[in-house]
């Protein structure tokens, strides 16, 4: 319903200074951010990708855990010293066969998390740089 207002750009839409939220989401969520169709580029989307401010860091698949489907995610060192389970990951990433992808990354320390489908998780790596 919103796309032909989104032109391309991801937006946010309020009524009457209320900002407006999916009725999938209604009650849950402040607001939701509309985005357009994305494409992909390499199993990532296109904005991650093409975001000059963040670089690919490829995960080795003798690094990551063996058992699929795998979440991969990448949290600021400091952030997760400071939060624990509640640090939000920087970039995360779905792995559910043997393909290993690529985390795309802002100049900053990492640790990386994998959690299980049932939930578990993990720290399997606390040195990420990138520079």
């Amino acid at each position: 319903m919103v796309e032909p207002l989104i032109d391309g750009v991801s937006k946010v839409f309020s009524q009457d200074g209320e900002w407006l939220s999916s009725k999938q989401y209604e009650g849950s969520v402040d607001m939701t951010v509309f985005h357009p169709p994305e494409s992909m580029i390499d199993g990532r989307a296109s904005w991650l990708v093409k975001d000059s401010n963040r670089k690919p860091f490829l995960l080795s698949a003798t690094d990551i855990p063996r058992e699929r489907p795998l979440v991969i995610k990448a949290l600021l060192k400091s952030e997760w010293i400071k939060s624990g389970d509640l640090a939000i990951p920087v970039d995360q990433i779905l792995i559910e066969e043997k393909e290993v992808l690529s985390l795309y990354l802002p100049k900053g320390n990492y640790i990386l998390k994998s959690e299980t489908w049932s939930g578990e998780q993990t720290v399997f790596r606390e040195d990420v740089t990138i520079e």
